[in-house]
Order: structure tokens, then sequence, then C-alpha cells
């Protein structure tokens, strides 16, 4: 899916914007304290596949809590033949909210001819509680024919965010873009690698298939101190432990590079 156009009221420094959002790649630019990074948020807040989001009174614009904050984000271009994609819009969920797109937004019914999009509403008023809805057409008043949409059926949009604080990416958590990768080599190359590697990682709870920081630390400082003779040491220069578990290095650090290039790919494709 791919970010068509943005609309932003009372958030923090944003009293009222409305972007159509062009072109393939997209770069804000701007001097300090123009709400560049409160742009991002607001995307991030509206899209991302958390259920708890905390706001206060200076989330407000002019910290009035009277205006409700509303980041209306309408999307476009997705691949129908992806299962997930599939069951994000079946009949029980969000078929019968897809919506036209124009320059100017979100129309409540597609024009002929015309492009099919999906618009997600985060709305927050004075109670700090925030509330995620697709609506049909643009979000103005909350009697407006909405349904909400979950944490999980967000999860389907794949956004990402990669910044400064990103290191949990990198982690083998939900949604992180290591986890969001394997499950898309899955889908590209099924070998049985991959396969077992998906398979640890989509247990409740996940277990990782590789071994912890702290045991390689141990396990390196062993082979360190090892004579460079023996079975031992034969085991060793084979990347392997002691004990005789594959580490699996040649596999793993590929695979981990392949992962990250497409992911970041694919994540900056999406904010435009």
């Amino acid at each position: 899916m791919r970010i068509k156009h943005v609309k932003i009221r009372n958030f923090r420094g944003i009293k009222a914007l409305s972007w159509q959002v062009m072109g393939n790649f997209n770069c804000i630019i701007g001097p300090g304290d123009t709400c560049k990074t409160t742009i991002l948020s607001a995307l991030d807040f509206a899209l991302s596949p958390r259920s708890i989001l905390a706001f206060d009174d200076s989330d407000f614009f002019d910290q009035d809590v009277n205006h409700s904050i509303v980041i209306q984000v309408t999307l476009s271009d997705w691949d129908e033949t992806r299962e997930d994609v599939k069951r994000f819009f079946q009949e029980s969920k969000f078929a019968q909210y897809k919506c036209g797109l124009a320059d100017t937004g979100p129309l409540p019914e597609p024009a002929p001819g015309g492009p099919i999009a999906v618009s997600i509403s985060l709305r927050v008023d004075k109670s700090l509680e925030p509330r995620w809805s697709v609506v049909r057409g643009r979000d103005e008043k909350e009697e407006q024919d909405r349904k909400p949409i979950y944490a999980a059926d967000r999860a389907t949009l794949g956004l990402s965010r990669i910044d400064i604080f990103s290191d949990f990416h990198f982690t083998w958590g939900r949604n992180t873009i290591l986890r969001q990768g394997v499950r898309s080599a899955v889908d590209c190359y099924p070998s049985p690698f991959l396969c077992s590697l998906h398979a640890s990682l989509t247990c409740d709870p996940p277990i990782s298939p590789f071994p912890s920081l702290p045991v390689r630390r141990r396990m390196a400082k062993s082979a360190a101190s090892l004579r460079a003779s023996g079975p031992l040491s034969r085991s060793l220069s084979r990347g392997r432990s002691p004990s005789g578990q594959s580490f699996m290095w040649t596999t793993f650090f590929p695979l981990l590079s392949f992962i990250f290039s497409i992911q970041c790919q694919s994540t900056y494709l999406f904010f435009q």
C-alpha cells in the first residue's frame, strides 16, 4: 500500500494540514520547529499496530482539548494477490469501506474508472483515548459512518518508522522489520531453513533460533582460550559450539542483510 493523502487537524503544532502525496519518494525539508517530525509522528500514530498510545493536553494544538485531534491517512495501490490484503478486505472486515480518491482527499464512493482507496482515521478527544477507524470519505464529524480498526488489522498496512530509536527493529519482537522480513522472505524463497525460522518466530511465545548474545560472548571467550589443535578446536573452527550446535553464521548474516535491505526498501516506499 502507498500513502496518497494525509489530513491532520489540531495535532501539536499543526492546526490544519491537507497533503496530497505524490511521486515515488518524498522528502520533507524546512527549518527547525516547523512540524516536520510532527507529520511523521502523525503517520506513525495513525497507522502503526499499537493498541496503546499516551496523549496529554500538550498534544492538542494550542492545548485546546475542546477540538479533537484528527489524523486521517488515505492509502491506495495495494496488491490484491497478497493473502493478508485479501483478509483485510473480507466482507466481514473492510470490504464495504473502500472509498474513492481525488486531489483534495478521499471520496465517499470511488469514481467510475477512478482509484480505489481505504482511509484510516485516528481521533483523540478530551478524554485522551485514541480511537482508530476506517471511514468512507473525509472524517469531518463524529457521527460519520465508520468501523473500528484494531492493531492486528493495522499491522497489515506494513508501516515501519526508522529513526534514531530503531534498535527495536533488530529484535525478533512482534511487527519488527526483521520479523516482517523473514515473513516476506518465506513467501519469496520457501527454503527449509527460512520456514523453520518463521515457525520458531510464530510460536507463542516466540522462540529465537539463535544463541543469545551472552551465550555467544561466553562461547567466543572459550574459543579464544583454546589451543589451535585437538577435536574441540576443529569443531569450533567448523562454526559449531562444543556441544555440536551449529551457529549457521554463513546463512544467518547474508539472510539478515537481505531481509533488512528489502524491508528498508518497502518502508521508504510506503511513505509516499
